[in-house]
């Protein structure tokens, strides 16, 4: 965080990412420093015996699905951006369906629903659709 008051602050002109070229100049001097780091490299690369997301299981309220929970949870997001309802209000809604319904969405959807249990357990208030309003945008 940049309040960290542990983090680095003295920067030089020197600290970015070096192209192959700039690396080789640099160590020309000792060339295996170069070789030694692929091979370092070789030697940590490996696999994930699973590659699908592993999402934490949490309880509902009311004996809800996760997926039920999301749902009513990102409606009561809705609501609080178009009180009124209205135009938007149908418009939305109709979106927020189909986002729900996406499965390519569910993971981020889960991601917002801890986020949420985690800020209102912390006493903080947030909700599925507050980044938006609060970012004012049209996502």
């Amino acid at each position: 965080m940049m309040d960290d008051e542990r983090r680095a602050k003295d920067y030089t002109p020197e600290q970015y990412f070096k192209s192959s070229d700039e690396m080789a100049d640099l160590f020309a001097d000792i060339p295996e420093a170069l070789s030694n780091t692929i091979a370092i490299a070789e030697m940590c690369n490996f696999g994930f015996e699973n590659t699908d997301h592993v999402l934490p299981d949490f309880e509902t309220p009311k004996d809800l699905s996760i997926d039920e929970y999301l749902e009513q949870q990102a409606n009561v997001g809705l609501k609080k951006i178009f009180p009124s309802g209205g135009d938007n209000l149908s418009t939305y809604q109709k979106r927020l369906d189909d986002e729900i319904k996406s499965s390519e969405n569910r993971f981020l959807l889960v991601i917002f629903l801890l986020l949420q249990i985690l800020f209102n357990g912390l006493g903080s208030k947030i909700s599925l659709l507050v980044p938006a309003e609060d970012l004012d945008l049209d996502p």
